[in-house]
């Protein structure tokens, strides 16, 4: 027994039975003539045209009893890929709130208006803005609140930060800015110092509103020299007493041998900017900063960021290793850079600076 069928695609319909299936043999009737109602049909074993029963999900042929093998059509549930899963859950994980209107609902709106309110006393006291009218026919550059929960060294909320930023992507180059770089002090700069610390380490402060330009007239006049490999390191040298100020937007971090000169430096740059003492360096820019003065030790973790990753991805269970690499692993000369190419490569890589 044979019956007629239409071939589309990869699939057969039986107009008779109106269903459509996949089969593994069929005889194309490529000699015959048909009407436009039956072009492109095939003839095919009646017993065939049955549409298998079998719920599981499998594209393999069985061997039906005449002899003929069919394929079962699969019944597995269709679904969006989840390509980006992981950016979604990282949005998602995120609570700081991104709006004005999440910042009111949020359970600590109270400290988030606190938060706001000194920032705009800040920013009035410290003259940022003019208040002026707009002129005819110029396109003003908006603003909105990015706020920011500040963690400490073992990931609890220390600060609520509030910050009034402009839409800097409304500007246009040559008619709303000219220059918009403002340097940071690079990551190996502060180890560098922190390094040389070892000996001495004291005062971290957090400056409420700095701009780079106007802090750079500033701490030169207290005679600090800038570094020029790194525009946001400063050096002042007096006698045997010797000073390092490390600047990270409005982070300071202060670093010498003579604890007398870091009093007076810190006395006088609060009559200079609004600032808060933080007391002796512990943790700064998500690094935890920890020291043996007995034996002359000083050291650097990101345990609480690794804490935060792991969790972001789901994988604070996970299983702990000693280290970050394969037990075991042998280093040698001959996995170093041979290539010009190369060792610029590890110079832009985050990893191999860790």
């Amino acid at each position: 027994m044979s019956s007629l069928c239409r071939f589309v695609g990869y699939y057969f319909y039986d107009p008779t039975e109106q269903k459509i299936f996949v089969l593994k043999n069929a005889v194309f009737l490529v000699k015959s003539f048909l009407s436009d109602n039956q072009r492109d049909e095939v003839l095919i074993e009646e017993s065939s045209c049955e549409p298998p029963h079998d719920s599981t999900a499998s594209f393999e042929p069985t061997v039906h009893t005449d002899g003929v093998p069919i394929l079962h059509r699969s019944t597995r549930e269709s679904r969006v890929p989840e390509r980006y899963g992981f950016v979604w859950l990282t949005s998602q994980l995120d609570n700081d709130p991104k709006t004005y209107g999440e910042a009111m609902s949020d359970i600590d709106s109270d400290k988030w208006l606190e938060a706001m309110k000194s920032k705009i006393d800040s920013m009035g006291s410290n003259e940022v803005w003019t208040l002026v009218d707009p002129p005819k026919g110029v396109r003003l550059v908006g603003c909105k609140w990015v706020y920011k929960r500040k963690l400490g060294a073992n990931g609890e909320v220390t600060a609520f930060k509030a910050r009034l930023v402009a839409k800097g992507y409304t500007q246009r180059p040559r008619v709303d800015f000219e220059e918009t770089y403002s340097p940071v002090a690079m990551a190996k700069s502060i180890r560098i110092l922190l390094a040389i610390a070892a000996w001495s380490i004291y005062g971290l402060k957090q400056a409420s509103q700095s701009w780079k330009t106007r802090f750079d007239e500033v701490i030169r006049g207290y005679d600090f020299v800038k570094n020029d490999y790194d525009p946001c390191v400063y050096k002042k040298i007096s006698e045997s007493s010797v000073v390092y100020l490390v600047l990270y937007i409005d982070d300071i971090l202060l670093i010498g041998n003579d604890v007398k000169m870091l009093r007076d430096i810190k006395s006088w740059l609060s009559t200079q900017f609004s600032m808060k003492d933080m007391g002796e360096a512990s943790y700064i820019l998500g690094i935890k900063i920890y020291r043996d003065r007995s034996k002359r030790m000083l050291g650097l973790t990101q345990s609480s960021y690794i804490e935060k990753v792991l969790k972001r991805f789901r994988m604070e269970h996970s299983k702990r290793g000693a280290l970050p690499m394969r037990h075991g692993i042998k280093l040698s000369k001959k996995q170093s850079p041979k290539t010009m190419r190369n060792l610029k490569g590890c110079r832009t890589s985050p990893m191999p600076r860790l």
